[in-house]
């Protein structure tokens, strides 16, 4: 962790003995010498719906610390978050000192979307195709749309499908988009 120099942060200004009378003020100052190094756990790739923790070190004296991440605000050293769409989204620490110091510390992380995993099935019922795609899988748990096709003919739109069984060798295919776009396909030839 970076040392919490606090060089530069005394002597607010209209606090010397000749300075006029000023309306008091709260000092948003940022100790230039003074800056936090935030960490994250874990480190590497991150994806929507995972867990991360970020640390601080912060000074002895620090009258506390705010973590600043879109609308949530949060106290305390460690800030755990899980982040809900992918993007790149940021993350700010402002620890407070006795003299009025702020010290920041800010961290940008891209949080990926991991793109659903498609499983084709499929069985006859009298002249009739079922069509399942019930274990396709999200890895991030997002919810998902399934597009049936034979033969580059749309048959249908929900994780399972009702159709008329096509003649022998037609490719069965099935789209699973999730809800940030990710997408992957499966594919079957049919044998009658």
């Amino acid at each position: 962790m970076i040392g919490m120099a606090l060089a530069g942060c005394s002597g607010l200004p209209g606090t010397g003995s000749d300075a006029e009378p000023q309306p008091a003020k709260v000092p948003d100052l940022r100790c230039l010498d003074g800056d936090l190094q935030i960490d994250r756990s874990p480190s590497g790739a991150v994806t929507h719906n995972e867990s991360l923790d970020f640390t601080v070190d912060v000074p002895d004296d620090a009258l506390g610390l705010v973590w600043i991440h879109e609308d949530v605000r949060a106290e305390g050293a460690t800030f755990r978050h899980v982040f809900d769409a992918p993007g790149t989204k940021h993350v700010e620490a402002r620890a407070f000192t006795p003299d009025g110091c702020v010290l920041v510390g800010s961290m940008d992380v891209a949080v990926e979307n991991e793109a659903p995993i498609a499983f084709l099935d499929y069985k006859e019922v009298g002249g009739d195709l079922v069509l399942d795609a019930s274990g396709s899988k999200d890895p991030n748990g997002d919810a998902l749309t399934y597009a049936w096709t034979i033969d580059g003919r749309p048959v249908g739109s929900g994780q399972k499908a009702l159709t008329a069984a096509p003649a022998d060798g037609a490719i069965i295919e099935v789209v699973v988009t999730d809800a940030f776009g990710g997408t992957d396909t499966d594919k079957e030839i049919y044998h009658a």
